[in-house]
């Protein structure tokens, strides 16, 4: 890009008006993938690097998530993934040299996020529309996100890595938000890498289903 120019991503490609503006497609860009700084709407910066990395070298991929790291040292990573899974499955091959990178940087990532595609792949083959991915929601005054949601049939998908939801804590927080999910009327539909695709398809059909 020419010095001077700017940079502009929208959900499809569209003709810029401003002669000093370039349009590129941004697929799957949701408001989880947007922020307003000084009156201006940008991508996050976790999107901004999902965006970026299949144009720049291994080097400054790793210098980019270097700097999230730096200022959110606690979720940076992990909140890149969940940006890149935003993106959506025809997308993944282009950004595997991204999640080859955050890989090295977090215990598990690798297989979550082929875990979630496979879980994504097992709704579409079995009719399902695709929920939508990290919904926020608010469930007796807390505010939580869902790793994805059907929001008219008020169904909350997890999907459960093997690590970070096997610990004493961490089955107690999610029987904790189970329980509150449920008391504002949704259905919790855990995936854990024991759950197979019938058990999944199974309790989704319910799921979907019982306000009908």
């Amino acid at each position: 890009m020419k010095p001077g120019m700017v940079d502009v991503g929208v959900p499809r490609l569209q003709r810029p008006r401003r002669r000093a503006v370039i349009g590129h497609a941004a697929p799957a860009l949701t408001p989880a993938d947007i922020e307003t700084i000084d009156g201006m709407r940008c991508t996050t910066v976790y999107r901004t690097v999902c965006d970026l990395a299949p144009e720049v070298d291994h080097r400054l991929l790793d210098r980019m998530i270097d700097h999230v790291e730096r200022i959110d040292r606690s979720m940076g990573v992990r909140r890149i993934q969940t940006a890149a899974d935003r993106i959506g499955l025809m997308r993944r091959p282009a950004l595997a040299t991204l999640y080859a990178a955050l890989a090295q940087r977090t215990p598990g990532a690798a297989g979550d996020c082929e875990r979630t595609a496979q879980v994504l792949r097992w709704v579409v083959a079995a009719g399902f529309r695709l929920p939508e991915l990290e919904y926020p929601v608010t469930w007796a005054g807390e505010d939580f996100v869902c790793d994805g949601a059907w929001a008219p049939e008020r169904v909350d998908l997890e999907v459960d890595d093997d690590w970070s939801h096997a610990t004493a804590g961490g089955s107690h927080r999610d029987k904790r938000r189970d329980q509150l999910a449920r008391r504002c009327g949704w259905e919790v539909v855990r995936v854990t890498p024991a759950t197979s695709a019938a058990e999944l398809v199974q309790h989704l059909h319910w799921a979907l289903t019982r306000a009908a």
